[in-house]
């Protein structure tokens, strides 16, 4: 025989569960709790390493064996160790709470929370920079008659003749047509080799004392150094393996620049200019 109750009607294992919402005394939602090791993701990007992924740095990190030479480690695999170690200084515990035999595989639930964080970190990071880059520009732009949106990606790059200066390798001569017209194509090339992240843009350098002789002695001193080199660009999204930005070489040349241990002395010179 049908159903009296109505055919409409949910049964029990039908009907949507109710939505657990916890309020404060006055009504409103409470905030939920972010997760702890999330915070810590966006310092350890900030400050440790900006693309290593931290499944990769956990890994490395339970692998290590203290008795094993150093130089038995590839580059990368060291530079994943230094990277565990800093971890380990953010958050004391971590070993512990990876080896808890309780806990509900903490090596995927710690990784996840750490890359939530790194990822937030880099978009607050871009988002916020792409929008004070304009003002940074103001001058530079109104004197070329260019007006920079501050959300649109498109309008920059290489393409810009400010923006694709301070893009342009400083060995590079910028105002030669040739170049900028190899640049805007990606067809540009630095002794042969295409250009990529590994050839210093323009904005890393002082250029009121550069000098092609010595050019480490205005090197990283450029009023645009913090974090621009996204911001400048045309790429619309932020993608670390977008080949025309190359944010990865050129974030690995630069800490490799400061681990090199002959160029300890003008490192150390440059260290000291910015703690001034």
């Amino acid at each position: 025989m049908p159903s009296t109750t109505g055919a409409d009607t949910p049964g029990p294992a039908t009907r949507s569960p109710a939505l657990m919402v916890e309020l404060t005394a006055t009504g409103r939602q409470r905030a939920t709790v972010q997760d702890p090791i999330k915070s810590y993701g966006r310092h350890f990007v900030r400050t440790v390493d900006m693309f290593v992924l931290p499944a990769v740095v956990l890994q490395a990190g339970m692998q290590y064996d203290p008795e094993r030479p150093a130089q038995e480690y590839s580059p990368q695999e060291r530079r994943n160790n230094q990277a565990w170690e800093a971890l380990i200084r953010i958050i004391p515990n971590l070993s512990a709470i990876l080896s808890d035999s309780n806990a509900d595989q903490p090596l995927r639930r710690i990784s996840a929370a750490l890359l939530a964080g790194c990822n937030a970190a880099r978009a607050d990071d871009t988002r916020t920079i792409k929008i004070a880059i304009v003002e940074w520009l103001s001058k530079a732009l109104q004197d070329a008659q260019i007006a920079l949106h501050p959300s649109n990606k498109a309008q920059r790059g290489f393409g810009n003749p400010v923006t694709g200066r301070l893009l342009c390798p400083i060995i590079l001569d910028y105002q030669d047509h040739e170049v900028r017209r190899l640049l805007e194509t990606h067809q540009a090339t630095v002794d042969g080799e295409p250009v990529n992240g590994s050839h210093w843009p323009v904005f890393a350098y002082d250029e009121a004392t550069y000098n092609p002789v010595l050019p480490w002695q205005s090197f990283l001193r450029g009023r645009l150094i913090i974090q621009v080199h996204f911001a400048l660009s045309s790429t619309a999204i932020f993608n670390k393996n977008a080949k025309t930005n190359d944010s990865i070489v050129f974030y690995r040349s630069l800490v490799e620049y400061f681990e090199e241990p002959r160029y300890a002395s003008p490192v150390n010179e440059l260290l000291a200019w910015w703690n001034r």
